[in-house]
């Protein structure tokens, strides 16, 4: 860490979550780069349109590698957002540009990962956040500072 947190006198209790040894998990990848390899590029500190919701920063250089527990998911998460619901049939439509040179992998843990759970309410609000924090592209630039300051009061995730 670069000194720059922890950011807030709050103390955080971040819900472990632990996936075990040989689970699979999937990811929507540029065919370029390989499956298992994490995204070099850090995000913006301070915009919000450079990068996803918890990459890295110069404030807090660390390397992202987003993946679903199910194919759906990892899709979901990858052309589905932010697509609205167009009227009548209430269908939402994948421009061609966003899938083109992509692909779906599943990899294969080789160890335990102990992560931090943001899943549920009870999860968010062990880390002094609310759905908020996960549901707006505009608050990625909050999104990544709490990843950081999550970061530095569970370093052991």
């Amino acid at each position: 860490m670069t000194g720059l947190f922890p950011m807030t006198s709050l103390e955080l209790h971040p819900v472990r979550h632990v996936i075990p040894a040989g689970t699979e998990l999937w990811r929507v990848h540029n065919v370029r780069y390989a499956p298992h390899l994490f995204n070099p590029k850090l995000a913006d500190p301070f915009e919000f349109k450079d990068g996803s919701r918890f990459d890295g920063t110069r404030l807090d250089p660390y390397h992202c590698l987003y993946l679903g527990d199910t194919p759906t998911t990892a899709l979901a998460e990858s052309v589905l957002r932010s697509r609205p619901f167009e009227l009548p049939a209430g269908r939402r439509r994948i421009p061609y540009v966003t899938v083109v040179g992509r692909c779906l992998s599943v990899l294969r843990t080789r160890c335990d990962l102990v992560l931090v759970s943001l899943i549920e309410a009870k999860d968010l609000a062990a880390v002094c956040q609310e759905s908020t924090l996960l549901e707006d592209e505009r608050n990625y630039v909050s999104a990544r500072r709490w990843a950081s300051e999550i970061r530095a009061q569970a370093p052991d995730v």
